[in-house]
């Protein structure tokens, strides 16, 4: 009998293999780009917003965010349209798993990271940006965005949709200052470039939820020379594949090949859920479906100030937001309760979107009688991947 491997060795091992494919597949050029020594690795820059996301199934941005580096990026590398977080709140793993394959972490000094590379040791770089958190004296514009249909368009939304894409613009500057000191130093044409989103979209019924406002993020990489640019692609992708990529383009992971998968999600502790996502449909399972998806109601009226700086006043699964805080307050109003009820009323234990036709999922097909054959080969699909994610 072979040599019994722990859980995670083998989804880490599973992962290199699907992002190697992944690459395989799309045929990016992985040499080092010209000019560069063919044992050098390269630095890698690491750029990520807490609650960047995507409000649907659609990689379209909808909110008006004015994004010149994202752009840059998606001209000169390949964007991933389909690129999800397999759970609320995941982190990233490829920087433990670069940590152990010879890179040094900085996420703090820039000029440690230049330095260092000259030195020759390869560097990682993180600038994580916690832009689900709205300044209060953020410059806010509540012109252009198309409000989600599962939020209420209102004054009070459009301006909490103004303050977050504040926030966001704010982390693309920051990168493409990054990106500009690069090309200053002469350092871009060795640095892989990775910019992506986790935690998703911090409104109600996105972040914390299996809906794909909540796991669906914006991903490009960017390798001048190496990576084909201008490529898209709509491969369904995670992020243990996004480290498998950077671990197969710099070097640090043996490229194999591996077959097609189903794409698992995995729901927060508080609310335990499982889904299978594939490029038509997404499938929901609630283990408890007696629960409350976003935490309890609130058991007596509060008032619009505790909500907005009290997590646990009310739906303790959403956090304080002018959003939560006018759609509760709201509540009477038909139109209001409807959209309230789909962000915190008790779910059915199973839910069945097609997400080509209904991009934000706000039609459960689950019960639908033509939807039985489908529901259940994706049910057995999932029961089958109990334990793997």
């Amino acid at each position: 009998m072979g040599k019994k491997i722990t859980r995670r060795q083998a989804i880490t091992r599973t992962s290199m293999a699907l992002g190697a494919a992944i690459l395989g597949n799309l045929g990016l050029a992985l040499a080092a780009p010209a000019g560069a020594k063919s044992a050098q690795r390269p630095n890698i820059l690491l750029l990520v917003a807490d609650g960047w996301s995507w409000q649907g199934s659609e990689a379209v941005d909808r909110l008006g965010l004015r994004m010149p580096t994202f752009a840059r990026l998606q001209r000169d590398g390949i964007s991933f349209e389909n690129a999800f977080t397999e759970s609320p709140g995941a982190q990233l793993p490829c920087v433990d798993m670069l940590k152990k394959s010879g890179y040094a972490v900085a996420s703090d000094d820039f000029d440690t990271f230049l330095a260092k590379r000259t030195a020759g040791k390869p560097l990682l770089f993180c600038l994580e940006s916690k832009s689900s958190h709205r300044r209060s004296n953020a410059a806010i514009d509540t012109a252009n965005p198309v409000v989600p249909p599962y939020l209420p368009d209102t004054p009070a939304v459009r301006s909490d949709i103004g303050a977050y894409r504040s926030e966001i613009e704010r982390f693309d500057h920051e990168a493409g200052l990054l990106i500009e000191r690069l090309e200053r130093a002469g350092r871009l044409s060795d640095t892989l470039v990775v910019m992506t989103g986790k935690g998703g979209f911090p409104f109600p019924r996105g972040a914390g939820t299996l809906y794909d406002a909540g796991t669906h993020v914006p991903l490009v990489v960017m390798y001048p020379g190496g990576v084909a640019a201008g490529r898209v692609t709509k491969s369904l992708v995670g992020s243990t594949d996004l480290a498998a990529i950077v671990l197969d383009v710099t070097g640090a992971a043996k490229r194999e090949t591996i077959n097609a998968r189903t794409f698992v999600l995995t729901g927060s502790e508080s609310y335990p859920s499982r889904a299978i996502r594939t490029p038509q449909y997404l499938y929901i399972r609630n283990a408890f479906p007696d629960r409350w998806p976003a935490g309890a109601p609130a058991r007596q009226a509060v008032t619009p100030a505790r909500l907005d700086s009290d997590i646990s006043a009310a739906f303790a699964g959403i956090a304080p937001c002018p959003s939560k805080t006018a759609m509760i307050v709201g509540r009477g109003n038909p139109a209001m309760d409807r959209l309230l009820d789909l962000a915190t009323a008790k779910r059915p234990a199973a839910e069945l979107y097609d997400v080509r036709t209904d991009p934000y999922q706000l039609n459960n097909l689950a019960a639908a009688p033509a939807m039985k054959a489908i529901v259940a080969r994706l049910d057995k699909q999932l029961a089958s991947h109990h334990g793997d994610t």
